[in-house]
């Protein structure tokens, strides 16, 4: 063959490969009883004794770095010192590269799967473990597991990468606490009458942290009769509800009594919380963070031992009628208004024309439906927006007229928005009118993507209804 021809080949085998590659996508069984027993590092004989090779793994995952902040994840657990579940917070924690699968550990595995490398320890994670964020088993040990990507993105943050961290590793946590599986379905929360119902049940719960004495009795008083409306309306949801936010409430009340002294400050993020409530596209998944954070806090102020007997079937609402020895409102006879009804009203009822409308739907079109989402890590945005959303505590939206940059290469906004969202350390682009075109430029109805080689462009899991990621290899 002549050297031509065997180039003309290779010229060949490339284009075929870079057009036909198929999707790829990780694998989500997660069983820890399934993982096979590690192997022990092979020993060595040096004529008098038998010596450890420790591998050197290499790993995107900079070790010193990962040390750095499961250092610092530490030192937040060791300052609380057991006060506020009287044990230590400190949990087996992981971070992840979804696209390698490499993971780096703040402590070994019972099965040796982790090899040590300086003051962390590093592997792959197994193939029956899916590759993403949340709290999984694998070498005899259930993990909090964070993709690097989320750490890394907060690299100058370190208060917002703390949250992060911490709220993940409470996750881990409540397996030792609450016997029990957590499992919920609150699809009753996109009705609109549960979802302005307990947007103002999070408004009393806020205003009676903000309030002492009467004041704040009749405003827990009144929160606990808006709740009780919804679940007259909605009896289907009443556990679901509960069970939300023991599993997740619970949890952001740990994150935010880790992470702030000054409750003035806990306040504000939960008025931030209550304004997205109202204009998100729907508050199903997120509405037991706030809620149950506030019960729990008010919890803590009636009575501080709450801790010691709340366990799997509890209701938090409940628990704080008890400790508040209080009956709730009677519902008829509440104005609504002090909790923001009108303004909830103003905001589902906006003209076409008006920001909010345009606000609320961009948000629908792009958190609702299939999306690309694109590490914000080292990326820049260029050019100015035709319009610019910034919503507090979750992201901002840009409009068409910028340019998305990174190493990966970069998507040109030409119509509608793309969602920085900030919360996830990633960027999202609708797919509306997706068209792939063998190489490396991709285009919608709304954005041109010009990628760069040594990135790949991929259905996050291509088994089913799901997002479009980039990849690098």
């Amino acid at each position: 063959m002549t050297k031509v021809m065997f180039l003309f080949l290779v010229m060949i085998m490339i284009l075929v490969v870079g057009c036909g590659a198929e999707m790829r996508g990780p694998n989500n069984i997660v069983d820890i009883d399934a993982v096979e027993e590690s192997i022990a590092p092979p020993l060595i004989s040096t004529g008098e004794s038998e010596v450890e090779v420790v591998p050197v793994v290499q790993s995107r995952i900079p070790f010193d770095l990962a040390a750095k902040y499961f250092s610092e994840l530490e030192a937040l657990f060791a300052a609380d010192g057991g006060d506020i579940w009287g044990i230590s917070l400190s949990v087996p924690f992981v971070f992840l590269d979804p696209v390698t699968r490499d993971i780096v550990a703040n402590r070994p595995d019972p099965q040796g799967l982790l090899v040590r490398q300086g003051e962390v320890y590093a592997g792959v994670l197994p193939e029956e473990n899916w590759a993403g964020y949340g709290v999984q088993g694998f070498g005899g040990e259930y993990w909090a597991i964070l993709p690097w990507e989320w750490a890394e993105f907060r690299a100058y943050d370190k208060h917002d990468r703390l949250r992060v961290m911490s709220h993940l590793a409470f996750h881990r946590t409540q397996r030792d606490i609450f016997d029990g599986a957590f499992l919920w379905g609150n699809h009753h929360m996109d009705n609109p009458v549960a979802r302005q119902n307990v947007i103002m049940e999070t408004h009393a719960l806020i205003t009676a942290l903000e309030s002492t004495g009467e004041a704040q009795l009749l405003a827990i008083a009144d929160a606990l009769a808006i709740r009780e409306e919804r679940r007259r309306l909605f009896p289907e949801g009443a556990s679901a509800e509960a069970l939300y936010e023991l599993h997740e409430g619970v949890t952001t009340y740990t994150e935010l009594r880790l992470n702030y002294d000054d409750m003035s400050e806990i306040i504000q993020i939960l008025h931030d919380a209550a304004y997205r409530m109202k204009i998100l596209p729907s508050i199903s998944w997120n509405f037991a963070y706030w809620t149950g954070a506030a019960y729990a806090f008010l919890l803590n102020e009636f009575d501080p031992t709450w801790k010691d007997y709340v366990d799997i079937t509890s209701d938090l609402g409940l628990k704080l009628q008890e400790a508040a020895e209080i009956t709730p409102s009677v519902f008829a006879e509440i104005d609504l208004n002090m909790y923001g009804y009108a303004k909830i009203q103003a905001y589902d009822n906006a003209d076409e024309n008006s920001d909010i409308w345009l606000l609320r739907n961009t948000l629908a079109t792009i958190l609702m439906q299939p999306t690309l989402q694109v590490s914000m890590v080292n990326t820049h945005i260029a050019g100015v927006p035709s319009q610019y959303f910034e919503i507090a505590g979750m992201g901002t939206l840009y409009g068409a007229g910028v340019t998305f940059e990174g190493s990966f290469g970069y998507i040109t906004v030409t119509d509608g928005f793309f969602f920085a969202f900030h919360d996830l350390g990633s960027a999202w682009f609708s797919v509306d009118g997706l068209v792939v075109n063998c190489g490396r430029f991709y285009s919608t109805n709304g954005w041109q993507l010009h990628l760069n080689e040594g990135y790949d462009f991929e259905q996050e899991r291509p088994w089913e209804w799901s997002n479009f990621i980039i990849t690098r290899r």
